[in-house]
């Protein structure tokens, strides 16, 4: 079984693939491949989203700005979609 220390160690190395839908939100957004690794070396809160199957790396970019990234686990690790929590609560 995976663990979620698994997952963001594999998020920080860069051993993902990033699904269409988070490239488009990587350019919409300006989060950079970077800002994903460096959300997976400093993910301080990581769950499991068992009814979307995904994790949840709450994290920060290279900056220091919160960033949050869903990835899933199928035959490799992919990027479903990147965002920035204070942009996420501006739409609400």
């Amino acid at each position: 079984m995976t663990t979620s220390k698994q997952i963001a160690m594999r998020i920080a190395r860069g051993d993902f693939l990033v699904t269409i839908h988070a490239f488009h939100r990587q350019q919409e957004r300006a989060i950079s491949e970077g800002d994903i690794k460096a959300c997976g070396k400093t993910a301080r809160h990581i769950s499991w989203q068992s009814e979307q199957e995904t994790w949840r790396l709450d994290g920060k970019d290279t900056d220091g700005s919160p960033l949050t990234v869903i990835a899933a686990l199928e035959d490799d690790l992919l990027i479903v979609t990147v965002f920035r929590p204070e942009m996420n609560r501006k739409k609400r």
